[in-house]
């Protein structure tokens, strides 16, 4: 039986009280024995920002401000929605001459491209994937190419065997699926090469175990927590607050990556094709709201109407609303309790 688990604030982790917010999570998952029976692994953290750390992100949009990019191609990323604001991304980018964005669906990035070269989702496509260090993922597709398109690999390896870079992409293959399997058979030839293969296809890829790593509480951790929480957070009298926070399931997408997708509930709210604003019993009966009907929130950037949900989860003077796209229908459901 798995224990229950404590998830971290979200975009809340970006404000004054982040720091502490992240420690007290960590905190209350070790007292909940998370970390022991398997529930959570501390100390295998995500490999994602390994491979482009943001020092080098920081310094390509140096780069491109600076006017020294000629050509900059963006492959399977949406950097004008995902890069914080302060990044000035899109300043940077109108610098360079030319940008060839790859993607199966549109996005901020695509929108303002010189290209656009279509690609196949990642249900047609080959690949492979890291969420932690001693697991690999094998990725195959599981349908074939709607419309045509080419898989991102194939079109990055056309490219550079145009501009006669091939060798620094693929010296051998001359397909993506083709370097793919080279990859995973490093070292082995002819029929062996083709069991591993099949053996890492039948399996889904690689699940080593994770790198043990002991939580080690320091007295500055425990002092950070109590300086973030010892104290009520100071808010406007008589003012409702609203409290931006991203979906654990659809995260923060600019756009819904898929009608299906939608139908998968949120786990924390059981929320299924939309959002809602959450409101505490208290704050809906003093604005005379009933769970399900439509309220309109508005701020300096905008405005939008969501359906209302009536949850004692929240702070009785906050309406929480999810961000991030999850999806652009008019048509608002959400589950009555």
């Amino acid at each position: 039986m798995r224990r229950p688990v404590v998830l971290p604030p979200g975009p809340v982790a970006t404000g004054p009280l982040g720091a502490a917010g992240h420690a007290a999570v960590v905190l209350l998952n070790e007292a909940l024995g998370a970390y022991r029976d398997g529930s959570l692994v501390f100390g295998a953290p995500s490999v994602l920002a390994a491979i482009t750390p943001a020092r080098e992100i920081r310094e390509t949009v140096a780069r491109m401000s600076a006017g020294e990019v000629d050509v900059l191609i963006v492959a399977g990323a949406n950097p004008l929605f995902d890069l914080p604001a302060g990044a000035d991304f899109e300043a940077a980018m109108a610098r360079v001459s030319l940008t060839v964005t790859i993607a199966d669906k549109k996005s901020a990035t695509t929108e303002r491209a010189d290209i656009v070269i279509p690609a196949t989702s990642p249900l047609e496509s080959w690949g492979d994937y890291t969420p932690r260090q001693g697991v690999v993922g094998l990725l195959q597709p599981v349908m074939h190419p709607l419309y045509g398109a080419r898989m991102p690999g194939d079109i990055l390896i056309g490219i550079a065997r145009q501009a006669r870079v091939a060798g620094l992409v693929s010296p051998a293959a001359r397909t993506f699926e083709g370097a793919l399997r080279k990859s995973w058979t490093e070292g082995l030839f002819g029929h062996e090469a083709t069991v591993n293969f099949r053996e890492a296809h039948r399996q889904g890829g690689l699940f080593g175990e994770p790198p043990e790593e002991r939580l080690d509480v320091k007295p500055e951790i425990v002092q950070l927590i109590q300086d973030g929480f010892g104290r009520a957070p100071e808010l406007e009298s008589g003012t409702d607050h609203l409290a931006p926070y991203a979906p654990v399931g659809s995260g923060l997408n600019e756009r819904p990556t898929g009608g299906w997708l939608a139908e998968l509930p949120e786990p924390t709210n059981a929320a299924v094709w939309g959002s809602a604003a959450e409101l505490h019993p208290e704050l809906a009966t003093e604005l005379g709201l009933s769970h399900g009907d439509t309220v309109e929130v508005a701020t300096d950037e905008g405005s939008l109407r969501l359906p209302v949900a009536v949850r004692d989860t929240v702070r009785s003077d906050t309406i929480a609303v999810p961000i991030g796209g999850r999806t652009t229908s008019p048509e608002l459901l959400w589950p009555h309790e």
